[in-house]
């Protein structure tokens, strides 16, 4: 005679009650990356995460980190739990295997890139920047690397600061709007993004990109409604969420030196009325 006790039931039914929940869990995170690679990896590398943040928040259940080389994802895992530095966890990525016949993995020495699946916005971000304890941020076969991650939904240049020659009395300028265009550095310089922005007095504002990838190079573009379009200098690239650009320093901050100094402090050219590049007659 088999002889089972409330105690035993009731403990059976709780093991099932947390297997149930744990799977049906599991079954609702969808993968959003698909790694090259099937079955076993070929002399993998362990990509350890401490610690994941899109804009300051942590990344929760259901968000997924890929691992990428280049635009080929070597290695991916979907979140069943926040990470922590007590509770990392481990990413697999696989080594491109050389009798293959199409890539299915990474390529030693290149540079290791991290994109985010937020699951709650359903939006792939990638201008993810980690922070390396162990490694040095490049593929290694049969090795190991162990980072914190801050990802970002949109990069910032602040402060931007420029100022209008005819709205500058030396001390303040007059607030006002201008277009800002962030223009691919090579020929045909594509734009890539652009916003609306409205200076402080001092002729500073800030601009927000969240179509730059951070490995973009960029001109920064200042267009106003009465003034010579004026562009940076020299292309710039986010090494961080944020980089700073100070058309006033000196003339050598525009492209052709194309800046007039008024009061002290380096202005955009005011007159081109017409926007044709110009300040003549027609203005």
């Amino acid at each position: 005679m088999i002889i089972i006790s409330l105690k035993n039931i009731s403990f059976l039914a709780i093991l099932f009650c947390l297997y149930d929940i744990a799977f049906s869990q599991a079954s609702t995170f969808q993968n959003h990356f698909t790694p090259v690679w099937t079955n076993n990896p070929y002399l993998p590398m362990n990509i350890y995460i401490s610690g994941a943040v899109l804009d300051s928040f942590s990344l929760k259940s259901g968000d997924e980190i890929g691992v990428f080389d280049g635009d080929i994802c070597v290695g991916s895992k979907v979140l069943t739990d926040s990470i922590t530095q007590s509770n990392p966890i481990s990413i697999i990525t696989s080594t491109d295997d050389p009798l293959t016949p199409n890539k299915d993995g990474f390529t030693q020495g290149d540079k290791i890139y991290i994109r985010i699946w937020d699951s709650e916005s359903q939006n792939e971000f990638y201008n993810c920047f980690p922070d390396y304890q162990i490694g040095n941020g490049t593929f290694v076969s049969l090795g190991s690397s162990l980072l914190a991650l801050r990802c970002y939904s949109r990069l910032k240049i602040t402060p931007l600061r420029f100022l209008i020659e005819a709205m500058f009395d030396g001390q303040k300028m007059v607030p006002d709007s201008a277009k800002i265009e962030l223009r691919k550095s090579q020929s045909p310089y594509q734009l890539l993004d652009s916003c609306i922005v409205v200076t402080d007095t001092a002729g500073i504002c800030f601009a927000e990109s969240n179509n730059i990838f951070f490995t973009d190079s960029f001109y920064i573009v200042i267009k106003h409604k009465n003034s010579i379009e004026t562009w940076s200098k020299l292309p710039q690239k986010f090494n961080d969420a944020v980089i700073e650009y100070d058309f006033t320093t000196d003339s050598t901050m525009a492209y052709g030196n194309n800046l007039v100094k008024r009061f002290g402090k380096w202005c955009i050219y005011s007159g081109d009325v017409n926007q044709d590049g110009v300040v003549d007659s027609v203005d």
